[in-house]
């Protein structure tokens, strides 16, 4: 009895940590997304409610994947969280500014792209930096677990004159910046896009760092029903010019019409695997 006691609860922990199957979610009419409450203007929890552009975004594919028949529950999670909450079962999946890369891809899969981000420098106006070559000896922030975090690590040559120092989040970061602790914030173009807005002492100094960045949902490894279903919502989404509302109601007021949609959308690439 005690060893069937022991085989019964090991075979019950390898169950949970597989992901749901597109089946079981539908049998359990429940799917759970985790989404950022942190990183506006894709998710910010205000006022106990959760909002922006990924909140609408889940909210659809969730309840499209369930037939409009079930629960969307969303899981509040940060950078670092994604990749381990998905293997561990914890979330189905992961709408949460995750940018493809190829070490994520050794370890999740991706549905196709929903979103376009390259990587950017906020300084202050009054150093007049406009290359990556300008911080030599100076510092900047970056955000562990992050694109940017992976982007100075596999590219150590380009940042070997620069020091880097590590913040956890926009707000730690824009206070670290501010009080003369770095000299610029490394980061997705998604996220420092708003800190000019909110102070005209900065810019987005270099506007563009590396390669553009393709935004996908996140998926645990293997699950390849689920993964069909949300890249035909996605198709299915795109048809109906919801990104573009979704982008109008959420980008376009947080930006203050400073950032144009052409930096995120991918309508071109949409209509392009519509046709194919």
């Amino acid at each position: 009895m005690r060893k069937l006691s022991i085989v019964f609860l090991l075979s019950l922990l390898v169950c949970q940590l597989y992901a749901n199957s597109l089946n079981e979610i539908l049998s359990k009419k429940e799917i759970r997304i985790g989404v950022r409450k942190d990183f506006p203007p894709l998710g910010l929890l205000k006022d106990g409610k959760l909002e922006g552009f990924e909140i609408l975004l889940a909210e659809k594919i969730g309840n499209r994947i369930l037939n409009n028949q079930g629960n969307v529950i969303f899981v509040p999670i940060s950078g670092k969280e994604r990749i381990p909450m998905l293997k561990e079962n914890q979330i189905d999946l992961a709408i949460a500014g995750m940018a493809i890369t190829q070490q994520r891809e050794e370890e999740i899969d991706f549905s196709i792209p929903y979103l376009t981000t390259n990587m950017s420098i906020v300084s202050k106006k009054s150093e007049q930096i406009k290359k990556l070559s300008d911080f030599k000896g100076k510092t900047l922030l970056v955000v562990p677990g992050t694109t940017s975090n992976e982007y100075v690590d596999k590219e150590k040559l380009m940042f070997s004159d620069i020091n880097i120092k590590s913040c956890t989040g926009l707000q730690d970061c824009f206070d670290k910046l501010k009080s003369g602790e770095a000299d610029g914030y490394f980061h997705a173009v998604l996220a420092l896009g708003v800190l000019p807005v909110l102070d005209s002492n900065y810019e987005l100094s270099v506007k563009m760092v590396g390669n553009t960045d393709m935004v996908a949902v996140g998926v645990e490894k293997g699950n390849t029903e689920l993964l069909k279903a949300v890249n035909k919502e996605i198709l299915n989404l795109a048809k109906e010019d919801f990104f573009k509302d979704a982008y109008n109601n959420t980008f376009k007021v947080y930006y203050r019409g400073l950032l144009d949609k052409k930096y995120f959308l991918l309508d071109d690439i949409y209509n392009f695997l519509m046709t194919n």
